[in-house]
């Protein structure tokens, strides 16, 4: 729904700890599914470093594959969404 509302100009602002929801607008993207390019979607990563925090900017290229702006994919990026995914299950 996302991807659909996004390729027909609207803009929107998705805050979100589900991986899931990413991976399946950058595959849609990739696979047709809608309209959206890799520069149509803006990724920003927040990742908290004791007190500190860094904003990573992402992507993907036309393959579908997450990309760093600045490189590659921070280290704790899909370390950050198994944390999630596990306290979420209350493991």
């Amino acid at each position: 729904m996302f991807g659909r509302v996004a390729a027909a100009g609207s803009q929107l602002v998705v805050e979100t700890h589900s991986d899931h929801l990413i991976d399946r607008i950058r595959t849609d993207a990739r696979d047709g599914a809608t309209d959206l390019r890799p520069g149509d979607v803006s990724i920003l990563y927040f990742e908290r470093d004791e007190r500190d925090v860094r904003i990573h900017s992402l992507g993907w290229d036309e393959n579908g594959n997450l990309i760093g702006h600045r490189g590659g994919l921070p280290e704790r990026y899909r370390e950050f969404f198994r944390k999630e995914t596990r306290r979420s299950l209350g493991l």
